[in-house]
This record gives structure tokens, C-alpha cells and sequence, in this order.
């Protein structure tokens, strides 16, 4: 079992500057208050604080460290740099808090900082092989301190991706994605120079002059004047982005990514560069253990353990998870019975709770910067205190460090010896030989929602539209890991070991015997997550309903009953996988859209020993639509012309998979095996408040009226229709056909403002008449509006103009409905 998710309430506790000049004043702060008080179960005042421009400087570092995001609209208010610099607060527009209550879950901060130096936080961005991995790492470090976000893997999600190469297959796969995108957003392909460049003049510069095919020169920049000062050299290889700018005769400074003792001169990281150049400044007020280069050999039985962080955000978070991959460990943003160590900021949420019954280690920030600073595990007692309950924890990032010493680098005979550890009485062997695992390369944890994973050759053979979901899944990660365990040193049967102890307490350190490194990719981020399901008051069973059938006006033609369509549908599914549900607990072919869960090529195949088979496309076996609420995405849409028995939330997945983890053997399953009614989206989503929702629906249609009109049968809901599509509707002209072919229209004409015909229906009749001519476009398009009602009434056809809204109503709630009310315009239609 894994955990995941943070309700919103359990996990902010907001401090809001009060600023009427931008925007923040009385009013928007009581706005801001009414709409997250009905997700706040108790009083407000308890996390949502105010504080004006006077007031927020009387307040002293233990006060300000107790608060998890400051919503502000500009960075220009006492405190700012206490906060994000010190102790590494995020600081986010009251946009923020929209988007959060909006999702009832904690939003990303990043897109959301005031502060202009992020002029990234808009820019996701992913590199190809063709970069050695110095270059590669820098491009990750640079995309992070500059408020942007960063993609281990290939995704449609990303706006850049860096390459040298245009014939690289990562490049090669974007490109062709570009090629056929018709979401009208490329992914831009730009050299590593226009990262620095953007960098050095603190602006996006145009992606034009820095693309692999441009003919431009390399581009001449102004050097800033607090660049010229900094003498500095780069001991990795990114000469070529520093032309120009590197102390060749007498550096002061040498810029590398692993600490090197026999280097006399003073060693900084990739991130002390780069902060150098946000503050534009050839010092820094303030030190932060990743500005210090760290030795190239991990620490000692760190690749073992599985670490989960909770209730840090925003660059804490961040700091936390770097420190965690520097020293060689792997961070999962998910919480599995399997995890080690759980660092926490307070007691509350579903992940302490269940780190305390499964007896995984809790420990605050400060275990992981000492272990750091040592270079070796140390014991965890004394660190379990956690710093929103007790004031007297060290800030994070308060550390004194110079660096390190000769004396952290293990010695030649130390490397090739293996490392004996004890775990309630079983010997486990741990080779030094392993390289550390570093930012940018087997990078287990998650950045911002993403998974992140290792850099990767990606097979141009492979479909375009892969790009939908992550190009490269954790399999052969599961492979190689399995591999080495079952002929590496973890069974290694060497006499030739020592056991390891900390030089402070000289106590032996535990490490588990053999942790499994299965873990499933995580579904949401910390600052992204599910609500914790409340309840909405009604009955568990509500995805049954209604008992009776639901008949509604059915005056109109294509009106269907619940009962009869439905129940047919069901008994046919039902007899056709008969023998399949007698032999595995499940029989559901489902299809996941609108969540961040990224399910492996492994996953997939232990779902399907159980019975889940997880498509990418619908066909005419699905039975099951998985996603966090009642969607208009176009996955979801086309699904529902497949008749769906089950809507049900992503948690179901996670819970699966992680019950599988639990049990030795697939046949122990059954017993225990989620209960799939638990799942329901009715159970999951406050139909009342969620907007989204039901404008899918007709006004006023109430939750139990729009979970009858789910259970219908939508087949040929469209059979034999013929539709003008406007060239310019939303979503595009291709998505709109795809989905109504896939409810028997007949003919999709895309109707642009030249054209000189109009396909009308004469074998269907709408309201009773044929020759009816439907143009399907938006609201805002009149010159295709005129230029329909033209050619149609030229020809003397009857027609009618609907938006694409009322389509995706009508597909629903499994009824075209045409009324006066619902058309854009319409001749000789509603007459008698």
C-alpha cells in the first residue's frame, strides 16, 4: 500500500500581506477567505493569518517558520528574503490559493512566484543525451534557481527541450511530435545557450536564434558587470558555455559537481554559481549545503533506504530531496509500507500516521543535513522531534559547513571491501563500488508532479503520441536493480567485511536487509494532491443508483431510458467475461485520464494477473474510466461511447498495486483485494461545489439525476449524423471529429470561413425534419456564424449553429437535445 495525497486543510497554515497597491486588500483577502473556509473543517483563523506591510517585520524567525506558504503579489515587503532565503518559505500570489481551493488540493507553487528573477517559472524543460552529464546537470540546476521545473523524461507537458544534436532520437521523437500537435503549442528545441544566455541578462531571450537549425551565429550578450568580477573556473565540462567568462590564468574559484581533495582552491557547486548570478552579486549572505560540491562516492548503505518527505514545501522540499539523491539515496513522494524514513515537519496527515504503523523511522531535516555534512548514516535518535511542534529545532538550511575534507573520501582499500550490516539478525553485504546516484541521472524522486528518471535513449520506432504519457517507464530501472540483487553483494557470502559505525556515538547503524526497489511512479506531488475523501453524506452504494430507472422528458428524438440500454449493456459484458471474473478478483479494462499517475510496463503486468488491463486508447472493451472527477478531456469523452460500468478515482490504482506489494503470492490477493465500490468518483467529488462539473450538465440536473444519466447507454448516440465544424473551434477540428466518430457520425465536414457548402442530415431528422444543417463552433466566431446562415439559406436548408458545450451535454447525459434555448441561431427549425 502507498500513501498519497494531503488534504488541503491538514497541510497550509497561509500567512497573507495585505497590500491594497497590488491588489491584495480588504476585499480580496475576505474573497480569498470565503472561498477556502468550506474546505477548512475548523476555525480559519488557525491558517489563514494577515499581516500588513507594519506588521509582518515585527515578526521574529520562530514565527515566520511556523507558516507553510505567504501569499503575496509582489516581493517587495520586509521579511522577503528571511523567508525564501533563510527559510526557504514559498512565497506565491494569491492565484495560488484559486488554483489550490479549485483543486481542493495544494497547487504547485512555482508558476506562482512574484519574484520577477523567476522569469523560468512559466518553462518546463528536459534535456537529450547528446549533453555530457555536467551539461545535463547544469541544465536542471539552472531551470530549478530560476523558477522552472525540470523533466527527467519526454512529455507534451514540456515547453523546452535542450539538445546539441537534431539528429539525437529524443530530438528527433520532439520534433515529430511538433509535426502532428494540434494543441497548437510546440515544444521548443534550443541549444544549452539560451538557458545560460537567458540567465546572464535575466530575460527569456527568443527560442528563434538559439534553435539547432538556425544559421545565426552564436550570439554575442553583454556581459553583466558583476559577472567580469567573478573569477571563476568550471572544473566539469561546460566550456562552451562560458566562453568569455572563465578565469583561465588565476581562478579563486572552481565550479564542479563533485569535491575533488586534491584541489587547493576554493570548491563551490553548480548552485552557488547560479545563486551568484540571481543576486547578481559575486557573494552570497547567505550558505546553503548545496552550494558545496560533494564527494563522488555515495555514502554507505544510503542506496538502500526509501525516504518520503511531508509538510515541506516549495524549495525546502527541493533542498530536502537534493541532499537525499547527493548522498545516494532515493526519494518517493508516495509513502509505501516499504519506505524507511519519513521526514516531517509536523505530526499531521496520513503519512505520519501510517509511518508510525508501519514503524518507519521519523525524522526531521536536520538528521539529513548532518548525515550530509558527515558524509556517512548517522543513528536517528535525538532527531524525531519535529519543528512545527518544538521551536527549539534548528531552522533548515541553518547549518555551519565550510566544505569538506580529505578525510570523507574512503580510502582505495575501504572501496573494494564490502560492508557488513546488521538487521534483526540477517548479514546483508553493501558494495562501496556503486557510483552515487546524482541530480540528472537514476533520479528516483519527483520533480514538481513529474516523475523523474533516468536519462534514456528513446526508440524513434515508438508512436508520436506516446508522448501522452512518460516515454520511459521504471521497468528496466526494475530490472537491472533486480539483477543485482539476486548475484550482488546484498546475498554475497565475503568474509572480508567490516561493520560500519558513526565516528560521533560509534553506535552501529541499521539498515533493512534487503529493501525492495519496486516503488510504483508516484501519481501526485506533495503540492499537488487528492483531497482526503470526506464524506458527501451519501450512501457508499450511490454509484448504484437509482434502484428505479430514471426516465426524463423524452419528448425529444434519441432520448434514452436508464433501465432498458443500460441494463443490456451490463448483462452483455457481463456474460462475455464470465470466465475471467471467476478466475481473478477483477475484470476491468480502463483507460486513465486527467491525473498525474504514470503506471510502468511492470505495473500494467501485475494489474493484468489480478484483472486490470490499462489501455492508452479506448476501445470496444473498456468497461472502466479512471480519473479524479467527471472530465471533458478527450480521452474521457470518447470513453463514454463505450458504455463505462465503473467511474472510479486514481487511488484505486495505488491502493491495488500496493496490496500486491504486500502479499508473497498473487493467490493471498482475493482476501484482501480494494473493494472497487469504495472508489466511486460520486464518493470522491462535492457535486454541489464542483463547477466543473456540472456544467457538463443542463441546469439544475442534481447529482443523483447526473449519476442516472452515467448508467446510460450512449451507442450510435450520433448514428448517421452529418456535422459542419468550424475550422477555429476550441480543442481543434481533429479532436472534435475523432470524438464524434467514435458515436457514429457520418460525415465531419470542416467548415471554414470560405467555404461554399454546408452537409446537411437527410437521413436523420432533427425535430422531425430532415435537410437540417448543424455547424458546431464557438460562441466568439461570428464571421463563420454569418458565413453559415449564408451558404444554407442560399441553398434553402434549414440549419441550426450550436456550441460545442451543448454536444458534450448532450453526450452526458446520453440525449441530443435541441431547443430554442440552446442554439446560437437557427432558420426554419422550430417552426410548425
Amino acid at each position: 500500500m502507498k500513501i498519497v495525497g494531503r488534504p488541503l486543510a491538514d497541510h497550509i497554515k497561509l500567512l497573507v500581506i495585505k497590500n491594497d497597491k497590488t491588489g491584495l486588500d480588504h476585499k480580496e483577502i475576505e474573497s480569498l477567505k470565503t472561498i477556502l473556509d468550506p474546505l477548512i473543517p475548523h476555525d480559519i483563523s488557525e491558517v489563514f493569518d494577515v499581516q500588513d506591510f507594519n506588521s509582518v517585520q515585527l515578526l521574529n524567525k520562530k514565527e515566520l517558520a511556523q507558516y507553510t506558504h505567504v501569499i503575496s503579489n509582489s516581493i517587495d515587503f520586509p521579511q522577503y528574503k528571511v523567508l525564501t532565503d533563510e527559510l526557504l518559505i514559498p512565497v506565491v500570489t494569491s492565484e495560488w490559493l484559486h488554483l489550490s481551493v479549485k483543486k481542493k488540493s495544494v497547487a504547485s507553487t512555482k508558476p506562482f512566484s512574484p519574484d520577477p528573477r523567476n522569469f523560468f517559472r512559466c518553462v518546463s524543460l528536459a534535456t537529450t543525451s547528446s549533453l555530457n552529464d555536467d551539461l545535463a546537470c547544469f541544465m536542471e540546476a539552472s531551470v530549478k534557481t530560476f523558477g522552472g521545473t525540470f523533466s527527467h523524461e519526454l512529455k507534451k507537458t514540456l515547453t523546452h527541450l535542450i539538445s546539441l544534436d537534431s539528429s539525437d532520437d529524443s530530438t528527433k521523437m520532439i520534433k515529430a511530435y511538433n509535426e502532428v500537435n494540434t494543441e497548437g503549442v510546440n515544444i521548443h528545441i534550443v541549444s544549452p545557450n539560451w538557458v545560460t544566455d537567458s540567465i546572464l541578462l535575466g530575460q527569456l531571450l527568443s527560442e528563434d536564434d538559439y534553435s539547432l537549425d538556425s544559421r545565426k551565429k552564436k550570439q554575442n550578450i553583454d556581459i553583466p558587470e558583476f559577472v567580469k568580477g567573478l573569477k571563476f573556473k568550471c572544473a566539469g565540462d561546460l566550456s562552451d558555455l562560458f566562453t568569455n567568462l572563465e578565469c583561465e590564468e588565476a581562478p579563486e574559484l572552481i565550479i564542479t559537481r563533485f569535491y575533488d581533495a586534491n584541489v587547493a582552491i576554493k570548491q563551490r557547486s553548480f548552485d552557488y554559481l547560479l545563486a551568484l548570478f540571481k543576486e547578481k552579486s559575486t557573494t552570497l549572505s547567505k550558505d546553503s549545503l548545496l552550494y558545496f560540491p560533494h564527494p563522488k562516492t555515495p555514502i554507505l548503505g544510503m542506496k538502500h533506504l526509501l525516504f518520503s518527505i511531508t509538510n515541506y514545501t516549495g524549495d525546502a522540499r527541493y533542498y530536502i530531496e537534493e541532499l537525499i539523491t547527493r548522498m545516494g539515496g532515493k526519494c518517493n513522494k508516495n509513502l509505501k509500507a516499504s519506505g524507511t524514513h519519513l521526514i516531517a515537519a509536523s505530526s499531521v496527515g496520513k503519512k505520519y500516521e501510517y509511518a508510525n504503523l508501519w514503524n518507519i523511522k521519523v525524522v526531521n531535516h536536520t538528521w539529513i543535513e548532518d548525515c550530509f555534512m558527515n558524509w556517512e548514516l548517522l543513528d536517528e535518535d535525538g532527531y524525531g522531534k519535529l519543528p512545527r511542534i518544538d521551536e527549539n529545532i534548528r531552522f533548515i538550511g541553518d547549518c555551519k559547513f565550510n566544505g569538506f575534507s580529505k578525510a570523507v573520501i574512503p580510502t582505495d582499500d575501504v572501496l573494494n571491501r564490502e560492508v557488513q550490516v546488521i538487521d534483526s539478525g540477517l548479514t546483508t553485504q553493501v558494495s562501496m563500488k556503486e557510483p552515487l546516484c546524482l541530480s540528472g541521472t537514476n533520479y528516483d524522486a519527483n520533480v514538481e508532479g513529474e516523475v523523474a528518471t533516468a536519462n534514456s535513449e528513446v526508440n524513434t520506432s515508438k508512436q508520436v503520441d506516446q508522448l501522452l504519457t512518460p516515454l520511459k517507464d521504471s521497468e528496466e530501472t526494475k530490472t537491472s536493480d533486480a539483477k543485482e540483487n539476486k548475484g550482488g553483494p546484498l546475498f554475497s557470502n565475503t568474509s572480508n567485511t567490516v561493520t560500519r559505525t558513526t565516528s560521533e556515538n560509534k553506535r552501529k547503524y541499521t539498515v533493512p536487509a534487503c529493501i525492495e526497489d519496486n516503488a510504483l511512479t508516484d501519481i501526485q506531488d506533495v503540492e499537488k494532491l487528492q483531497p482526503e475523501n470526506k464524506s458527501t453524506g451519501l450512501d457508499q452504494k450511490i454509484w448504484e443508483i437509482p434502484d428505479e430507472p430514471i426516465v426524463l422528458d423524452d419528448t425529444s428524438k434519441g432520448k434514452r431510458t436508464a433501465e432498458t440500454d443500460f441494463t443490456v449493456t451490463l448483462r452483455k459484458k457481463q456474460a462475455t467475461n464470465k470466465s475471467t471474473q471467476q478466475s481473478k478478483p477483477y475484470d476491468i479494462v480502463a483507460i486513465v485520464t486527467g491525473s498525474n499517475i504514470s503506471i510502468s510496463s511492470s505495473d500494467k503486468k501485475e494489474l493484468k494477473k489480478i484483472g486490470i488491463t490499462i489501455i492508452e486508447n479506448p476501445t470496444k472493451n473498456l468497461n472502466c474510466i479512471i480519473a479524479p472527477s467527471l472530465l471533458r478531456t478527450q480521452k474521457f469523452i470518447t470513453a463514454l461511447s463505450h458504455d463505462p460500468l465503473y467511474f472510479i478515482e486514481p487511488l484505486f490504482l495505488t491502493d491495488v498495486l500496493g496490496t500486491l506489494d504486500s502479499v508473497k503470492k498473487i493467490g493471498d490477493f482475493n482476501s484482501i483485494a480494494p473493494k472497487i465500490e469504495k472508489y466511486s468518483i460520486w464518493q470522491h467529488i462535492n457535486y454541489e461545489k464542483d463547477v466543473v462539473s456540472k456544467r457538463l450538465f443542463q441546469s439544475g440536473t442534481t447529482m443523483v439525476e447526473a449519476v442516472g444519466y452515467m448508467k446510460r447507454s450512449r451507442e450510435g448516440l450520433f448514428d448517421g449524423f452529418e456535422f459542419n465544424i468550424s475550422s477555429g473551434i476550441a480543442g481543434g477540428f481533429d479532436a472534435v471529429k475523432s470524438i464524434l466518430k467514435s458515436y457514429g457520425a457520418k460525415t465531419l465536414n470542416n467548415f471554414k470561413d470560405n467555404s461554399k457548402v454546408a452537409v446537411s442530415n437527410k437521413t436523420v431528422k432533427i425535430l422531425g425534419k430532415s435537410d437540417v444543417s448543424i455547424l458546431i463552433c464557438g460562441s466568439n466566431e461570428s464571421r463563420t456564424r454569418e458565413h453559415f446562415a449564408k451558404v444554407c439559406e442560399k441553398s434553402s436548408q434549414r440549419f441550426i449553429t450550436l456550441e460545442w458545450d451543448v454536444i458534450v451535454t448532450s453526450i452526458f447525459e446520453a440525449a441530443f437535445n435541441v431547443t430554442k434555448d440552446n442554439v446560437l441561431e437557427h432558420h426554419r427549425v422550430f417552426e410548425e
